[in-house]
């Protein structure tokens, strides 16, 4: 399966602006927002993923997680069942370039909510339809981070 996500046309409805950043909902399925926005977010150390109760924009979640030893999570298919909040994820999209996940790691799972073809920056995780959202990045959100150990 092609890692590039921009091609993918599930997304949420009147998704189809720029800059945005991805999250997970509690139904698995991706959206976008505005990276400004603010959620929770998750963080993962590759052996754990934190969900953080906090909302707090992309790029602030992004540190957080970075100055814990983590970061924002790539979401696969072995790891999808630890998403069961609306949160941050690793994935983003820079200047309507394609989306991408952190550290160009990859994944070939995709589970973007109908309509969420954006070209918004950032993703999270929605919990309540357990789909992918595009958003901006400055936007507001919890998040969960990956933990790396030595």
């Amino acid at each position: 399966m092609d890692d590039d996500l921009s091609q993918n046309t599930n997304w949420g409805n009147r998704q189809q602006t720029i800059n945005m950043c991805g999250y997970v909902s509690n139904n698995f399925m991706l959206y976008g927002r505005k990276c400004f926005n603010r959620l929770a977010f998750y963080c993962t150390n590759r052996d754990t993923i934190q969900f953080h109760n906090k909302s707090v924009n992309w790029d602030t979640a992004l540190k957080l997680c970075q100055n814990n030893g983590s970061i924002l999570p790539t979401i696969t298919e072995s790891n999808k069942q630890n998403f069961s909040f609306v949160g941050w994820i690793g994935l983003s999209r820079e200047n309507g370039k394609n989306w991408t996940w952190i550290g160009n790691s990859t994944s070939n799972y995709t589970n973007w909510a109908p309509q969420q073809f954006l070209p918004i920056d950032c993703a999270a995780f929605r919990t309540n339809q357990n789909k992918w959202f595009s958003d901006r990045c400055s936007n507001r959100l919890r998040f969960v981070s990956m933990h790396f150990y030595k």
